[in-house]
């Protein structure tokens, strides 16, 4: 009788198994994914302080490390300078305050991959606090507030600082007169901005440049004067070549082609 029962065992067992290993192959088990955000440990800044010179420099040498290999593409949609990764740079920036690369590819990380603006700001902010000067810095700076964030107050003196380094492109002259012109839309100050930058530039390219932006905003002047049949219009663009009126519109127009006087919007190529 107990053999009896014994074999009845071992066959329920071998039936079981095979149930479970059937299950097993045709049934897909749920997965759990954690985020990189709900997952990175974080060192809160008062337990930093407990540490000593040498001891803050190895520790953000071990931080700075683990962060690049950790480091994940997930865009953060938070807007409270939460993100894992912002907060592990200002950790950073705290335990080695003068490590610039922590800064110069912290904030561009947080700006272009993470999409913490935010984050990126004060990143950059405590890098040019220490570091003035920086290219790079300044130049990824000013490209945040003035094309990220549209902070064209905060852009202009990045990019003021930004004119006098060698490395600077040309074209940053003319974008310096744009990002003030998008602070008031006065096209007759802007004129006068891009006339006085072109009269103190002997470099053709960027002076060429200049021209362009002059007969632009001259020509929307006029064009707009005209069209309102205002009194006191010129008659004639920066060239001498009178504005040419359209019967068929009811419109003047101008000899050649011209591009609203305006900075390019997100995405467009950066030279103004």
């Amino acid at each position: 009788m107990a053999i009896k029962n014994n074999s009845l065992l071992i066959i329920l067992i071998i039936i079981f198994f095979a149930i479970a290993g059937v299950l097993n192959r045709n049934i897909v088990k749920p997965t759990f994914v954690v985020s990189k955000q709900q997952s990175a440990l974080n060192i809160n800044q008062d337990f930093i302080n407990i540490f000593d010179l040498g001891q803050k420099r190895l520790l953000s040498d071990i931080l700075w490390i683990t962060t690049l290999l950790e480091s994940d593409l997930s865009h953060y949609k938070g807007k409270d300078l939460n993100s894992w990764l912002y907060l592990r740079f200002l950790t950073i920036s705290t335990l080695d305050p003068l490590f610039l690369q922590n800064y110069q590819f912290g904030g561009q990380y947080l700006s272009i991959i993470k999409d913490d603006l935010l984050g990126a700001e004060v990143i950059f902010d405590l890098g040019i606090e220490k570091y003035p000067d920086d290219y790079t810095l300044l130049f990824n700076a000013g490209f945040l507030q003035a094309f990220e964030l549209q902070n064209f107050q905060k852009a202009i003196p990045l990019y003021v600082k930004l004119s006098n380094n060698p490395m600077t492109p040309r074209y940053v002259i003319s974008l310096i007169n744009k990002l003030k012109y998008s602070l008031n839309k006065d096209l007759e100050v802007a004129f006068q901005l891009v006339k006085e930058s072109y009269v103190n530039t002997n470099d053709k390219f960027l002076k060429d440049k200049l021209r362009q932006d002059l007969y632009s905003i001259r020509a929307t002047i006029d064009l707009k004067c005209l069209n309102l049949k205002k009194n006191n219009c010129k008659t004639n663009d920066l060239d001498g070549n009178p504005y040419l009126y359209d019967k068929k519109t009811g419109k003047y127009k101008a000899v050649r082609k011209f591009y609203e006087y305006k900075l390019k919007k997100k995405g467009s190529n950066l030279e103004p």
